[in-house]
């Protein structure tokens, strides 16, 4: 029980890692540096054996560094589904009790439908004279806040705010 565990957790940050990947290396603010890159697929790399680097980067060796490879992030849903194997055994197994195992299965579900929501955001373009009314607003907030705040927090409005 206590391996299968381990697994889950280390595929956990496994998935926290290709999902910053991702982020890091695709859409309008993606990074061109190459050390980036190389940093974020030897982080993975430390996570992972040579088999599940095999199935997240096929038909590529396993010291590629990341500036130099074929793909651009691994699907980090195949990392859950793992993660949701893993989660049937140790149910299976008689590790944890069913409704436990319901609520963990039922967080991967969530987790997945999230980054599906971050993905959608990241690569959505925000219109540009939205975009100006919102700086205009923000700034107006910032300066207009003290005042309205004195009121309430009397001498301690320039430690508050």
């Amino acid at each position: 029980v206590k391996v299968r565990v381990r697994r889950m957790v280390r595929l956990l940050i496994v998935h926290f890692w290709l999902v910053v990947e991702h982020f890091q290396r695709t859409g309008a603010n993606a990074t061109k540096d190459t050390n980036v890159h190389d940093t974020l697929r030897s982080d993975i790399r430390c996570l992972v054996g040579r088999k599940e680097f095999m199935m997240l980067y096929p038909k590529e060796p396993f010291d590629t560094p990341g500036s130099k490879s074929h793909h651009v992030a691994a699907n980090s849903v195949q990392v859950l589904f793992w993660i949701e194997l893993g989660a049937g055994r140790l149910l299976k197994g008689g590790g944890h009790p069913p409704p436990i195992m319901n609520g963990f299965i039922m967080h991967v579900h969530n987790l997945m439908q999230e980054v599906a929501n971050m993905e959608k955001i990241d690569k959505s373009q925000f219109p540009f004279p939205y975009n100006q009314i919102v700086k205009i607003l923000v700034i107006v907030y910032t300066f207009s806040l003290p005042f309205f705040a004195v009121g309430t927090l009397g001498a301690l409005t320039p430690v508050m705010v």
